[in-house]
């Protein structure tokens, strides 16, 4: 098999991966897309504070993701201390901060930071790599067929 041909069925290979994992990445985002609406429309929100940093360490035992700890009580007076599950570098908080956190009555233990990035990090994540996978493998079926029809007319 000549380089050409492995080159071209890379390319048709990587073509139908990204048709396939671009949709179903669009098909996560609207998923969390629909658990945050519903979060946000049954949500409650209090005040809290930021009480600390957790922090992810690489093998050498530095820090280089930091997540804030918050603590906030609920309507009943339940207080609950919880980290989220975002992750930055710089942190995006800092100890002491007053912020704001929604929960759901129902569930306090699932609060959230009332800011764009803790509540809408995953969907524009997938949305966006979802959306790289699927114009990707478009535009690569359709060089394809481009090629196709090259072919077939130089050899008519």
């Amino acid at each position: 098999m000549d380089i050409g041909a492995t080159v071209e069925l890379w390319r048709r290979v990587f073509s139908r991966a990204c048709l396939v994992v671009g949709p179903c990445f669009l098909a996560i985002a609207l998923g969390f897309v629909i658990h945050t609406s519903v979060f946000l429309h049954y949500s409650i929100a209090t005040n809290g504070n930021i009480i600390s940093m957790a922090s992810n360490r690489d093998k050498d035992g530095n820090s280089f993701n930091f997540s804030p700890v918050f603590a906030f009580s609920t309507k009943d007076g339940r207080m609950y201390t919880l980290t989220s599950d975002v992750y930055s570098n710089p942190p995006e908080y800092t100890v002491g901060e007053p912020v704001t956190v929604l929960y759901e009555q129902k569930n306090p233990a699932g609060a959230k930071l009332r800011s764009f990035w803790q509540l809408w990090l995953f969907p524009v994540a997938f949305g966006i790599l979802g959306g790289l996978a699927t114009c990707t493998g478009y535009l690569l079926m359709r060089y394809e067929r481009r090629q196709d029809r090259q072919s077939l007319s130089i050899a008519t």
